[in-house]
């Protein structure tokens, strides 16, 4: 994957955060591509029908800027946090493997290559500052 599309997958994932099923729909729809789910998005055309389909839609459309974009990886590269999409090669393979795996992984540090104990987060929807 290219770092433009790299680019637009993240800005997916910082649009709509946890809706993966909405994030898969339009992967799916639209080949994988997703500057052009970024063009669409901008010009209020994404496909979509349902209420929660809808919603998610005026967030992209409303988060479709290049200028968003800048912003959150401006704020990655201050805080030091690193993104990893499930199509990259240091992925956890355990983690690929489950259903609905998180599309993206957002780390401080290094991700080991091996995982010796696989963890999970729990409550991981709503999360605080606070934990």
């Amino acid at each position: 994957m290219g770092d433009e599309e790299r680019r637009y997958r993240l800005w997916l994932s910082f649009a709509l955060g946890t809706a993966y099923v909405r994030m898969q729909s339009l992967l799916e729809t639209y080949d994988g591509d997703g500057k052009a789910i970024f063009r669409d998005a901008a010009a209020a055309c994404l496909p979509g029908v349902g209420k929660r389909e809808l919603a998610c839609n005026a967030v992209l459309h409303q988060k479709a800027s290049e200028a968003y974009i800048d912003d959150c990886l401006a704020y990655m590269t201050r805080r030091k946090i690193q993104a990893v999409l499930v199509e990259d090669e240091n992925y956890p393979a355990l983690l690929r493997h489950i259903y609905r795996p998180p599309m993206v992984l957002y780390l401080r540090g290094r991700l080991p290559k091996r995982i010796p104990v696989p963890i999970a987060l729990i409550g991981s929807r709503n999360c605080s500052d606070y934990g």
